[in-house]
């Protein structure tokens, strides 16, 4: 990784019901109104090994505008992880809300999340991580 490149922030928003969870993602963007905010929901219905985890994208840049609801099979670490990398090189230096579903266990989810990959650098050579206030 080039290292005079900036890093992003990264704040990861958990309520204990949607409502909550809504009411911190509204005053993080207050707080950072050009915050790219990744919404996340994660469905296992068929019984299968993976779940599909779908995720949305909003935010005042333009590029994010024609982002369309994303859904995917697949571990969510790393599905995530390389949405937080594409966005990365998409926005440049964002700060990035990653709102993630009350059923997911968080502490284990962001180890892995921000675990380095072999073959690949670590999401904490890309963002910072920062609380949403």
């Amino acid at each position: 990784m080039n290292s005079t490149m900036p890093k992003g922030l990264l704040s990861v928003v958990i309520g204990n019901t949607p409502d909550a969870r809504g009411a911190v993602v509204n005053h993080a963007m207050h707080l950072s109104p050009r915050a790219v905010v990744l919404t996340v929901s994660i469905h296992n219905t068929t019984g299968e090994e993976y779940p599909t985890v779908q995720r949305f994208v909003a935010g005042n840049d333009p590029r994010l505008h024609e982002t369309a609801p994303l859904s995917a099979t697949g571990d969510p670490a790393i599905i995530l992880r390389q949405d937080l990398l594409s966005l990365k090189r998409t926005a440049g230096k964002p700060h990035v809300i990653l709102a993630l579903p009350t059923e997911l266990d968080a502490l284990p989810f962001l180890v892995e999340l921000w675990r380095k990959r072999i073959g690949s650098s670590s999401l904490g050579d890309h963002y910072e991580p920062a609380p949403p206030s």
